[in-house]
């Protein structure tokens, strides 16, 4: 009788698993649409108007030219210095920038040969004058990127100006010359 019922209960479990494994199951599919996603943008502005606000100023995505121009340089004096532009950081929010520049372009005008080791220059925020980049030479400027000593948080203005010192060491050749530069400034995300 014990086989019997354990025959019963085998053949039981057998047909079961079978039902389980070979009856319809029914699908529904739906489709969600439109799912969309959308990229923000860095969008580092300049202006050379003195402007210290986003809403005035004469913002520009690509280039503005500079109000910067020092005069009567002699060697070992102290640095003479002006306002020359305003980076305001235009970006998509959280972006924030930390900023380094190159001289990308100059002209030396009228003796191109000089010694581009004896002119010194140092960019500054002009509302915050501890944020400085390094001294460094005309020559290391054009060289390479230099960092300028701060971040540009989003949604904020920073104003900069230019510092321009002859080493003492300049030899009568810098007499008389006249040094037209362009710095790129570039905002890396942070």
């Amino acid at each position: 009788m014990k086989r019997i019922l354990f025959a019963l209960a085998a053949l039981s479990l057998a047909v079961g698993t079978s039902f389980a494994t070979t009856r319809a199951a029914w699908t529904d599919t739906v489709t969600v649409t439109s799912n969309e996603v959308q990229t923000g943008t860095a969008d580092l502005r300049v202006a050379t108007d003195g402007t210290s606000t986003a809403a005035s100023g004469n913002w520009d995505t690509a280039s503005q030219t500079s109000v910067f121009s020092v005069t009567g340089l002699v060697p070992g004096d102290t640095p003479k210095e002006l306002y020359s532009f305003s980076l305001y950081n235009n970006s998509t929010n959280p972006i924030a920038f930390s900023l380094a520049g190159q001289i990308t372009t100059s002209t030396i005008t009228p003796d191109s040969g000089v010694d581009k080791t004896k002119l010194l220059l140092q960019v500054y925020n002009y509302d915050t004058p501890a944020e400085v980049s390094a001294w460094k030479t005309l020559e290391e400027w054009e060289a390479g990127t230099v960092s300028l000593g701060s971040n540009l948080s989003n949604a904020t203005v920073k104003r900069y100006g230019i510092k321009a010192q002859l080493d003492i060491d300049a030899l009568d050749e810098w007499q008389t010359q006249v040094v037209d530069f362009t710095l790129t400034v570039t905002g890396t995300q942070i």
